[in-house]
């Protein structure tokens, strides 16, 4: 079978998924609570929840993000708690099974 197209097919650019219509979106985050603390109150558990193995993983991209000696700083920092969930299509109009 051969395909014979008479239009150029119109590739469309990447868009950044932080702009997608929130109809499309497959998860969604809650937010379960909002705080302050200081950035040296950090503990392993939350290291860990940030991504990182250890603590000095997570000052080291701390630094790398926010400029030497940074970590010294030890800036006050917000802390949002979070459960992520999948997004329900009917709350914008879709079947849910579709």
């Amino acid at each position: 079978m051969k395909l014979f197209i008479s239009q150029p097919i119109k590739v469309s650019k990447w868009e950044n998924k932080l702009f997608m219509p929130a109809k499309y979106s497959r998860y969604w985050i809650r937010i379960t609570g909002v705080g302050v603390q200081k950035l040296h109150d950090i503990d392993d558990i939350d290291v860990k929840r940030e991504g990182f193995a250890d603590l000095e993983g997570f000052k080291a991209k701390w630094e790398e993000i926010n400029g030497r000696n940074a970590w010294s700083e030890n800036p006050y920092v917000w802390v949002y708690s979070f459960v992520l969930e999948y997004a329900d299509k009917r709350m914008f109009g879709h079947n849910a099974d579709a």
